[in-house]
């Protein structure tokens, strides 16, 4: 799912878009002092994060909007004191935080954190060997971005959460990193949160509804419009962990083949034994380096979407889907089959091995 989603909010913001967070107040600085509130509007920027955050995961460097940069703007823009209250606001999506379908233990294991459009650290109060999960995640955010102003030597009052009224003026603004680089992230660490914000973003640029489900319907729109037929895969999210998805091989190879493998979504495809969901894995066999692909794995079902370079010249694509499988490492075994079996192209098993084997009668079997 993470394909499709990555390849609609390719198609329709373009690589060079930026999610922008922006400080909102009443009226500009007085002497470097702002009398009234201060409000920190999300952009829905997915990779905002403290450093100690970034630093916790294990693939490095993480990409992210450093919270110390949000500080940076404020002092830039001359700000010294805020004498109302700083407030967060993550008024631009719904207040959906999980889509209700989705199994508890995503929230409980960290697989996910609070969707909303103004988050720090994906609205994990605590990472590492555990996580626990924001309960006001715009509050949240914003405490956080008060720690880093208040180190860089500004005043601030109390920390809430609400939405900034229409008049008030921007102070300043930070801008997220190209989505080029966000979308490689997410295809190359299968990041669950920045795909569901995208599809809010989707939703309301397309149909004006930072929503979940007016974001699968814009998705739909634009798509169609790149040569995807709907009728190939049926989201209920937009990061796969929804049960309720189904999609089809065909629509995995189209979104892999309607973007140059130089461009963005072929970048993003994690490196066998390298890098992203596949550094640890694939070591010491003919895949090693070469071959590039998203990993999907749920409760019974198990896939591998991507290509590698073969001895004909010509880059191989391949998509791989299956259902029932009987255990994680049995799934992890499949995929380790095929994505082996794809770098090994053009060769394969001899004929004898592709011959259907002799029928052998019960009475013979017997006799035998």
């Amino acid at each position: 799912m993470k394909l499709l989603t990555a390849s609609a909010a390719l198609e329709h913001f373009g690589a060079d878009y930026r999610f922008v967070t922006e400080f909102r107040a009443s009226s500009p600085p007085s002497d470097g002092v702002i009398s009234g509130d201060l409000w920190i509007v999300g952009g829905g920027d997915p990779v905002i994060m403290t450093d100690e955050y970034a630093a916790s995961f294990p693939n490095q460097p993480q990409l992210h909007t450093k919270v110390s940069s949000l500080a940076d703007a404020l002092v830039s823009a001359g700000v010294r004191e805020v004498r109302g209250d700083l407030v967060g606001d993550d008024s631009r999506y719904d207040d959906v935080r999980f889509i209700p379908t989705w199994k508890p233990g995503y929230v409980t294991q960290g697989a996910v954190g609070p969707l909303g459009a103004l988050l720090v650290n994906d609205g994990f109060t605590a990472f590492g060997s555990s996580r626990a999960v924001a309960s006001a995640p715009p509050a949240h955010a914003a405490g956080l971005i008060a720690s880093a102003a208040e180190r860089a030597g500004v005043v601030l009052g109390a920390v809430t959460s609400g939405e900034a009224p229409e008049e008030a003026v921007a102070i300043a603004t930070v801008e997220s990193p190209p989505l080029s680089e966000i979308l490689e992230a997410l295809l190359r660490e299968s990041d669950n949160t920045t795909a569901e914000l995208l599809i809010k973003e989707l939703g309301l640029s397309l149909r004006g509804e930072g929503s979940t489900a007016a974001g699968l319907d814009a998705m739909d729109e634009v798509l169609v419009g790149a040569g995807v037929d709907p009728d190939l895969y049926e989201p209920t999210d937009g990061s796969g962990l929804d049960r309720g998805n189904r999609a089809s091989c065909r629509a995995l190879d189209l979104a892999l083949t309607e973007q140059n493998r130089e461009n963005v979504i072929g970048r993003g495809l994690a490196v066998a034994a390298k890098t992203g969901t596949l550094a640890r894995r694939f070591h010491d066999t003919p895949a090693a380096g070469q071959l590039r692909a998203k990993t999907g794995a749920l409760d019974g079902v198990v896939s591998l979407s991507g290509w590698a370079p073969t001895g004909t010249g010509s880059p191989i694509d391949f998509a791989f889907i299956a259902n029932g499988v009987p255990s994680e490492s049995r799934g992890r075994q499949l995929q380790e089959l095929i994505g082996v079996a794809v770098a090994l192209y053009p060769e394969a098993p001899p004929e004898s091995e592709l011959s259907p084997r002799p029928v052998i009668s019960r009475l013979a079997a017997r006799e035998g």
